[in-house]
């Protein structure tokens, strides 16, 4: 896979004059990940998968192309590129981080809910895993028969009158 190399260069306070770390990764839109290439006394080097085809089984680079070219995946494994967001993905990234909270609120209601793949293969889809909460501060939906859920913005009195 591409390798993003990372090597920080550090103050001298151990026993080399000039100690280095380096961070050999897949590159992952992770916030730690993100504050190290930040950081000014990091130097960074992307390298392709292809770049490194000396040192790589000819039908492994042939899979992993045949597998991820062209494909926001492929532009992290192959090309070493950190992907924010997949651009045929349900959620963004910033999304998720807009929403985090410091300390979990109470909750009146917790579902967890697992979908399985089918098979267990090296191609099977991964086991999406979902959980929702119902915080004690929010209103619980009507239960079976006693009202009709939104199913549409016309459903919503403040969609309407907003039209």
């Amino acid at each position: 896979m591409a390798a993003a190399s990372t090597v920080r260069r550090t103050p001298s306070r151990a026993r080399s004059e000039a100690p280095r770390v380096c961070v050999t990764t897949t590159p992952r839109a992770t916030k730690l990940l993100k504050q190290i290439i930040a950081d000014e006394a990091t130097v960074t080097v992307n390298i392709a998968t292809a770049d490194n085809a000396t040192n790589l089984a000819p039908t492994f680079l042939a899979e992993m192309t045949r597998r991820y070219a062209g494909s926001a995946i492929g532009r992290q494994e192959l090309l070493g590129e950190i992907v924010e967001d997949a651009s045929d993905g349900l959620w963004r990234r910033h999304w998720i981080e807009e929403a985090r909270v410091e300390t979990a609120p109470e909750m009146q209601r917790v579902v967890v809910a697992l979908d399985p793949p089918v098979t267990a293969t090296a191609s099977s889809d991964a086991c999406g895993i979902i959980v929702a909460g119902l915080g004690v501060d929010t209103p619980a939906p009507p239960r079976k028969g006693e009202g009709k859920l939104p199913v549409s913005p016309r459903d919503v009195p403040e969609a309407q009158s907003s039209r």
